[in-house]
């Protein structure tokens, strides 16, 4: 398969990362790294690494949520708060806009700073966030306010949305 030649890999995942983890992927991922390969893990995709064993002893990222959970899980890895982590050859993002931050990062490290910045241009990207950025700047906060409560803005916006819906309108489309 495409995965058996490869010389980068990269896992991402959401919710439940362990659910991923089969026999096959396992045996992939193994290989992969028994030649060589660079693997990657975006966002949870770490968990998936660390749980295939790839990650001892390195130093890796996933989003600040999960950070805890990962300590806890895999004692033997490394864990950083930074945006994304290059560990000899093992690369791990927090994922979300951060792995665009990661994929001009790889460009610019292969390809040089003219491609890094005319890929960052094309796709309407901010200039390029320094390797080692954290996931959150000092002074802002990197949990959800207690009056909101976890996923309070989006049972809001759900309520608004329904509002829209009986009276007739779509919220998808703005009004003519």
């Amino acid at each position: 398969g495409a995965m058996d030649d490869a010389d980068l890999v990269f896992i991402s995942s959401s919710w439940q990362p362990e659910r991923h983890v089969s026999t096959a992927l396992r045996a992939h991922l193994r290989a992969a790294a028994k030649r060589q390969a660079i693997l990657g893990g975006l966002d949870t995709g770490g968990f998936i690494l660390a749980q295939v064993g790839l990650l001892e002893g390195y130093t890796a990222t996933v989003h600040y949520e999960h950070i805890a959970s990962f300590q806890e899980l895999f004692p033997k890895t490394g864990v950083s708060e930074a945006l994304w982590v290059i560990d000899r050859r093992r690369v791990t993002c927090c994922g979300g806009a951060a792995a665009l931050d990661l994929a001009l990062h790889l460009i610019q490290q292969s390809h040089g700073s003219a491609l890094a910045n005319a890929a960052a241009r094309y796709v309407f990207a901010p200039p390029l966030r320094n390797h080692g950025a954290l996931q959150s700047r000092p002074g802002v906060s990197a949990t959800w306010p207690k009056r909101a409560g976890r996923g309070g803005f989006l049972r809001r916006h759900r309520a608004k949305s329904a509002r829209c819906n009986s009276c007739g309108s779509n919220p998808k489309r703005p009004p003519v």
